[in-house]
């Protein structure tokens, strides 16, 4: 992940996905860093456009709504599924990230 920050949003881990200890855990050996709502909005200095918002697959509507995701999307990466994370930690690149373009 090449110290990209992912917010993973409310009801993604332990939710079809492994729970939250695990999952911080393969986000941080692919080398990302997991961020929090309450680190959002960014300041400058820790590059806000280099965060992706990963929700459920597919997206519930909850998670697009989510205020501090909407930001880090909107200033990032965009969202992404935790389907596409676990495709890029198995291919070991990221995948689509065109900025402010991600898919859900």
């Amino acid at each position: 992940l090449c110290g990209w920050k992912l917010l993973v949003c409310n009801d993604v881990a332990g939710n079809k996905a492994p729970k939250e200890a695990d999952l911080r855990m393969m986000i941080k050996a692919a080398g990302g860093e997991w961020i929090t709502a309450s680190q959002i909005p960014l300041p400058v200095e820790d590059d806000p456009t280099h965060v992706i918002a990963i929700t459920s697959d597919p997206a519930t509507t909850y998670q697009l709504n989510d205020e501090s995701a909407h930001v880090a999307a909107e200033n990032g990466a965009g969202y992404y599924s935790i389907s596409w994370l676990f495709d890029c930690m198995m291919h070991q690149k990221l995948l689509g990230i065109k900025r402010g373009l991600g898919r859900v």
